[in-house]
């Protein structure tokens, strides 16, 4: 499952199965396969999985290189629970086997995955599913009386097919659309109109292509129309399944440069029947597969990461408004690790409108932040020309969203969130030396190190300063005012960025000597 979901579009995978040897004419099993087409030529994956006491060893993979000469596979990912001798390595790395290790982890190691302190499941129930069309060269719709009689055809169907398929296939293709569904289990008559000339209606075979031209038709009175609309109903309920991390199976899938995906199994019940749900995780793509006693799949459709109910809000927290609010960061999505989720209700939108306006002109002045320190002049660099009054708004935003934040409680910002509010309602960036923020890079070996490193409070000559990381940058915003030499590094055209060696930062050097410990 999880090397599935890293495989080209239309890949048929298969587990187990049985391949013909191209020596004896016998067939022999593998504990999986993966079939796909490029170009013209059709590929083959074996995969082959060990679990055993002790890592795998060359014999092995020497067994598993002949094996795979002769089915004709082009590759084949060898998985290992205990990993691999050295002499295993060197032999797969000459017959070209690619090697993986499967290692169950324990579930409080797994705060940095794509999982939350919930994972909710939501599986639609469908019933009492309504179809009409409308065919060429008729302005009303013809209701058809039974949502399971093979009435529809298509020239990339071998075969006719009724409307649930149609049903199912829009489900697949536009899973949100459920998304606003009640959650405690009621019913809801939820109707679509379709345009019947999408091929992604089309219950066409995996891999194949869909841009043909050729119309959607339906049988009527002994002949086939070509079909322009369609409206489908049906009673949709939402079966929620939630889980804690604690309560699933956690496993890191690794090749030999490290880390590829991450795995996690749970168990649960839904429908009144015991399921196993899998989810897999490569970067910030996720798949997974809900499995019955039947043997039945159903295809993860999509992912969201919903802030838990503490991180959710019924006013602005900006202007107050009772009005509906949607998830979001509380920092900019440029500024962050793609992994990190920090979403919550805060902000109404027409308050996120204003937050946004700055964050979209600061990422546009970000993108000119250097990788390589090592050619600028007097161990700083800078950025302009710039709009310095949105620049000073933008980190003057940034302090008072940790502030507002309850996910980042430690921001406390006492007073001072109040006046910062006033000031950005208002937009103004403040007199001179008026919560100044001093913005260094920092370097090793003479490169920025983009990193993320959450907020922490220091006292600086009596006064609070909060500090946090954003891809290598050290913000530190001083509460309250200072000096005016300070609020220089920022004028109204010009942007300047001390560099810093991090290791002369202090408390990231207490943080990575307990790593080390």
């Amino acid at each position: 499952m999880i090397e599935e979901s890293a495989t080209p579009r239309g890949a048929i995978v298969t587990s187990p199965d049985r391949i013909r040897d191209l020596t004896t004419d016998e067939l022999r099993e593998v504990d999986a396969s993966i079939r796909f087409r490029l170009g013209s030529v059709d590929i083959l994956i074996t995969i082959e999985c060990q679990k055993r006491s002790r890592k795998a060893n060359d014999t092995w993979i020497e067994q598993l290189a002949t094996k795979r000469q002769k089915l004709g596979a082009a590759k084949t990912i060898a998985v290992s629970e205990r990993g691999f001798t050295r002499a295993a390595y060197l032999t797969a790395r000459q017959h070209g086997i690619e090697l993986r290790t499967l290692s169950e982890i324990r579930p409080q190691d797994v705060a940095g995955w794509f999982l939350q302190e919930e994972v909710v499941h939501a599986i639609p129930e469908t019933a009492n599913i309504r179809c009409s069309v409308r065919v060429e060269g008729r302005s009303d719709y013809i209701e058809i009386s039974d949502s399971w009689k093979p009435l529809f055809f298509h020239e990339l169907v071998k075969s006719p097919f009724p409307a649930i398929d149609l049903w199912v296939f829009h489900e697949m293709a536009y899973p949100r659309r459920f998304v606003n569904l009640p959650s405690d289990g009621s019913v809801s008559r939820v109707e679509f109109d379709i345009d019947a000339t999408k091929r992604d209606l089309i219950p066409m075979p995996s891999g194949a292509i869909r841009d043909a031209v050729s119309p959607l038709l339906i049988e009527l009175d002994g002949q086939r129309k070509a079909i322009t609309d369609l409206k489908i109903s049906a009673d949709i309920s939402l079966n929620l399944i939630s889980f804690d991390p604690s309560d699933g199976v956690h496993h890191v899938y690794e090749g030999a440069n490290g880390p590829i995906a991450q795995h996690t199994r749970f168990k649960g019940n839904a429908f009144g029947l015991p399921v196993t749900f899998d989810l897999a995780a490569q970067g910030s793509r996720i798949s997974g597969i809900t499995e019955f006693p039947s043997g039945a799949h159903l295809g993860l459709c999509w992912t969201e990461n919903i802030p838990q109910s503490c991180l959710t809000r019924e006013n602005c927290a900006f202007c107050d408004g009772r009005v509906e609010m949607k998830a979001q960061s509380v920092l900019p999505d440029f500024l962050v690790p793609p992994g990190l989720n920090a979403q919550e209700y805060f902000l109404c939108s027409s308050c996120t409108e204003r937050f946004e306006q700055w964050d979209a002109y600061c990422a546009v002045v970000w993108r000119h932040v250097p990788d390589d320190l090592t050619g600028t002049l007097h161990d700083a660099f800078s950025l302009g020309p710039i709009d310095g009054t949105l620049v000073r708004l933008w980190l003057l935003s940034l302090l008072w969203r940790m502030g507002a934040s309850q996910a980042l409680s430690m921001v406390d910002l006492g007073d001072d969130e109040a006046i910062l509010r006033d000031l950005l309602s208002d937009r103004n960036p403040g007199q001179d030396g008026q919560y100044p923020v001093t913005c260094i890079a920092l370097s090793c070996e003479g490169e920025r190190i983009q990193f993320f490193f959450p907020p922490q409070w220091h006292m600086v000559d009596g006064q609070r300063v909060l500090s946090i990381v954003l891809q290598g940058v050290l913000f530190n915003f001083l509460i309250g005012t200072d000096a005016p030499d300070q609020s220089r590094l920022i004028t109204n055209n010009e942007w300047v960025f001390p560099i810093l060696d991090w290791r002369e930062v202090g408390f990231l050097v207490d943080e990575a000597l307990k790593i080390r410990v």
